[in-house]
Formats: C-alpha cells, sequence, structure tokens
C-alpha cells in the first residue's frame, strides 16, 4: 500500500479505473491507498466468493480450519443501481 502511495501504480489500474468511472463510487471514508489498489487487475481474481447470506459464516469458519490466513464477510449483494459497486 505504500507504493500506491507514492504512485506506483499500474497501468491496468489507471485503465480499470478510466472503464468503471461509472460504476464504482469511492466513498470518501476510503483510504487513499486502498482506493488505488482496489483498481488494480492483480487484485481481481481469488479475492471474493458469493456464497447465499445463510452460507457465509460457515464458509469463513471452514476456510480459516482449512489454513486459510485470513477469511471474513465483507459485504453483500445487491441489485445495483446507478453504479454498480460503492467502496465504504
Amino acid at each position: 500500500m505504500r507504493l500506491a502511495l507514492e504512485g506506483y501504480i499500474t497501468g491496468g489500474c489507471k485503465r480499470n479505473r478510466t472503464y468503471l468511472a461509472d460504476k464504482v463510487q469511492v466513498f470518501s471514508s476510503v483510504p487513499r491507498d486502498l482506493n488505488e489498489v482496489a483498481f488494480d487487475p492483480q487484485t481481481s481474481g481469488g479475492l471474493l466468493i458469493a456464497v447465499p447470506e445463510q452460507e457465509a459464516e460457515a464458509l469463513v469458519r471452514d476456510l480459516l480450519s482449512e489454513g486459510v490466513l485470513v477469511a471474513a464477510v465483507i459485504g453483500e449483494a445487491v441489485p445495483h443501481g446507478e453504479v454498480w459497486v460503492e467502496l465504504v
């Protein structure tokens, strides 16, 4: 994250931000470094799993028990309006 704060971001990050400009709303509460890496294409795979709400906590427990270092419920999927994603 330090490198993102210093301006070291990928070209893919810039292109993603441009492409998604009307689809993603980033709230002012999101730190600048996290805002940058959220658009980085290197973080776009394998980090999120969508499951029915009633299965989420069990999945987190199972992942942790199998050695995954960090697993957490971080949000919910809802029908999108004008924007598709909100980073809060």
